[in-house]
C-alpha cells in the first residue's frame, strides 16, 4: 500500500479533495485508496485500490460505462488478454464482460459495477459476489470453480 501511496498521491493533493482512504467495513483489514479525477485511456475516472492487509487485491476504474463506451473497453482489454471468458448481455443492467486467468484472477468489464480487477482471494470474490450476481446474474464462485477446471466460457 505504501507503494501505491508513493506513486500516486503527490505533495500538492489534498486528503478528501484529490484522494481519500478508507476502511472498508464489510472486510476486516480491507482499505480502499480512491485517487479522485483520474483517467484511463481517454476516460476520465476515479481510480480505485483495495488492500487487504497492505497488499493489493483489487482494482478498477469508477466510470460511466454504458452502450457508447462499453465495446470499445472490451475491445482494449481483449487485444491485450484474448477473448473475454464470459460475456453477458443485458439483464436489464447492461452487459457484463469477465476475463479469467490461469491463477483465477479477474478482469470485470460491467456497465453497472465500472471496470475492475480482482484476485482470487476469498474475502475479494465475497465483496463483489452478490452484485454480480444481482446486476448480470453471474455465480462467480462456479464461474471460478469451472475456469479452475480448464473451462472457458459459456
Amino acid at each position: 500500500m505504501d507503494d501505491i501511496k508513493s506513486k500516486e498521491i503527490t505533495s500538492d493533493m489534498l486528503e478528501y479533495r484529490d484522494y481519500r482512504i478508507d476502511e472498508v467495513g464489510s472486510v476486516d483489514g480491507l482499505t480502499d485508496l480512491c485517487i479522485c479525477n483520474g483517467s484511463v485511456d481517454t476516460y476520465d475516472t476515479n481510480v480505485e485500490y483495495l488492500f487487504l492487509n497492505d497488499k493489493l487485491v483489487s482494482g478498477g476504474y469508477d466510470m460511466d460505462i454504458d452502450d457508447s463506451n462499453y465495446e470499445d473497453i472490451c475491445d482494449g482489454i481483449s487485444e491485450k488478454y484474448g477473448n473475454p471468458d464470459i460475456e453477458k448481455s443485458s439483464t436489464g443492467w447492461g452487459g457484463c464482460s469477465m476475463w479469467i486467468d490461469d491463477s483465477q484472477n479477474v478482469i470485470l468489464v460491467s456497465e453497472m459495477l465500472g471496470l475492475l480487477y480482482f484476485q482470487n482471494d476469498e474475502s475479494i470474490i465475497d465483496l463483489f459476489s452478490e452484485s454480480l450476481e444481482k446486476f448480470h446474474e453471474i455465480d462467480i464462485d462456479r464461474e471460478l470453480q469451472k475456469a479452475g477446471d480448464g473451462y472457458v466460457g459459456y
